[in-house]
């Protein structure tokens, strides 16, 4: 007696796929986490991200009822088409008010680790090594990011300029974005960080890039798989952890690990780097308090008055 063939969405069939192998789960898993970027992903992609063969990949997709990996894509964008209630309860557990009780504080914790975790892991993807050789080779490096994570962004650019020149954060104060498009846009790339509800200058700015060649490398939630559409160079953390307008814990350690990736890239310039600024610190003197230092921020007002 033969099993029957699964049927149903790809996520039935997951779920009702016995014995899977190892590779299998894997990818298995990989799928679940990174079910809004199917329908721009190749099965080298799922390769990739899952740390296996494309053989696997395969398998796998003929496993799950598929006669193959066209026929797995051609299903997933299929369902993409038709309105996904899921998603919707996603979006609305965004703005939910949690219980904060001993197991929801738990589940928040396992989910905030979680996300942590793949990024670490996405970090050993060829996926992320292009976007750190993209920002290696670029001369200039134009930083933007917009609505709750504009702060991220600012900061990151920030750390970065202590690590490279031509690091700026940019923010189309211009009107027209001209930092990015006129000024030296042969020898640049753009890193822009944005969540779910999506700017319109960001798909407008990522559009342009498309046409007008310009490496782009974005950081962004798992809503939508949106900026696929215009560039390989998605870099994208889960941020649903059952916190109030989501979690920026994994945004965090994907910009400080792709920092991390950067400096590590370019090795002794960061060292010089950091020594030039340094003179620059000692010259302008522009902070107040060394925490190492056991001398008051401020005098006391008391004091100044004797």
């Amino acid at each position: 007696m033969t099993d029957a063939k699964p049927t149903g969405p790809v996520r039935a069939r997951m779920a009702a796929a016995p014995n899977l192998s190892r590779g299998e789960s894997a990818v298995a898993l990989w799928v679940e986490r990174h079910f809004d970027t199917l329908p721009f992903a190749t099965a080298a992609d799922l390769a990739d991200g899952a740390g296996v063969s494309e053989m696997t990949v395969g398998r796998f997709v003929k496993r799950l009822g598929y006669e193959n990996f066209k026929a797995f894509k051609s299903e997933i964008s299929k369902e993409f088409r038709q309105s996904d209630p899921v998603s919707q309860v996603q979006r609305e557990r965004r703005i939910a008010v949690a219980d904060v009780t001993d197991a929801e504080l738990q589940e928040q914790l396992r989910r905030e680790l979680d996300a942590i975790v793949e990024v670490y892991q996405l970090a050993t993807t060829e996926t992320w090594r292009a976007a750190v050789d993209v920002v290696a080779a670029a001369r200039t490096v134009n930083v933007t990011g917009f609505q709750g994570v504009k702060g991220m962004a600012m900061d990151f650019a920030t750390r970065l300029k202590y690590a490279r020149p031509g690091a700026r954060f940019t923010d189309g104060r211009s009107g027209n974005w001209s930092e990015i498009f006129i000024e030296e846009p042969e020898t640049s790339c753009v890193i822009m960080v944005d969540v779910v509800p999506y700017a319109h200058d960001s798909v407008k700015i990522a559009d342009l890039c498309r046409q007008r060649g310009i490496p782009l490398i974005v950081v962004t939630d798992r809503y939508s798989a949106w900026p696929r559409r215009y560039t390989p160079h998605v870099l994208s953390v889960t941020t649903a952890t059952n916190a109030f307008l989501d979690s920026t814990s994994g945004l965090s350690a994907l910009l400080g690990l792709f920092l991390n990736a950067l400096t590590a890239r370019l090795g002794r310039e960061v060292t010089d780097r950091l020594q030039a600024m340094g003179e620059l610190t000692r010259h302008f003197d522009p902070f107040t308090y060394d925490p190492d230092s056991r001398d008051r921020p401020l005098p006391n007002i008391d004091e100044t008055q004797t």
